[in-house]
């Protein structure tokens, strides 16, 4: 009878509650204290499928190499930034990016309403919306997941090393549709696709 209970046991743990049920995956890194970059690079390396990226910034020389490479095994890679990118990171990483098959959108400000702001009673300042979202979508990740990186954490040395900065990653499938679908919707209709010369 202890031998029909034990392997009752072992096939309930082992078989039974993987099956019937998911464990949801949510994992919270801090900077500089995480090595968020590394971190990142470490799901870049795990997809099997496509990446999303929205982010204001991307100057990390670990995290454009880990993109790089990712395409070149195959995984598609959609990523939108803000213009002020283009002035700032490695020299001709944006070239990089689109001559091995990154599509590479430049948030379009005109596209979006411009801020009016009264600093003072005649003080009138105008600013250009920004793409201030900072967030990616792997497809299919850790146990084949479809994962959600999100935080402050900007794609930069500054961020990993010196800044405080968080990053919550998970899998809740509700809130990862509605990233996805605020992607989209400033992908195609708020953006401009960059391509090679």
């Amino acid at each position: 009878m202890k031998r029909i209970i034990l392997l009752m046991i072992i096939f309930y743990t082992n078989f039974a509650v993987p099956f019937f049920f998911s464990v949801p995956y949510f994992h919270v890194y801090f900077s500089p204290d995480d090595h968020i970059a590394k971190k990142f690079v470490s799901y870049v390396e795990q997809e099997k499928k496509s990446i999303k990226i929205a982010a204001f910034l991307m100057t990390h020389k670990e995290i454009i190499n880990a993109l790089r490479i990712a395409v070149a095994r195959g995984i598609k890679i959609d990523i939108i930034l803000d213009p002020k990118a283009l002035s700032m990171g490695p020299a001709h990483w944006v070239d990089s990016f689109l001559n091995v098959g990154i599509k590479l959108y430049l948030f379009n400000t005109q596209s979006a309403k411009v801020v009016k702001r009264t600093m003072q009673k005649n003080d009138k300042a105008f600013y250009a919306p920004l793409q201030h979202n900072k967030f990616s979508i792997f497809e299919r990740n850790f146990e084949n997941k479809k994962l959600l990186w999100t935080g402050s954490f900007n794609f930069t040395h500054s961020a990993d090393i010196h800044n405080q900065e968080n990053v919550v990653v998970f899998d809740d499938p509700e809130i990862v549709q509605k990233f996805e679908a605020q992607f989209h919707l400033i992908k195609t209709a708020r953006s401009i696709r960059l391509t090679a010369v």
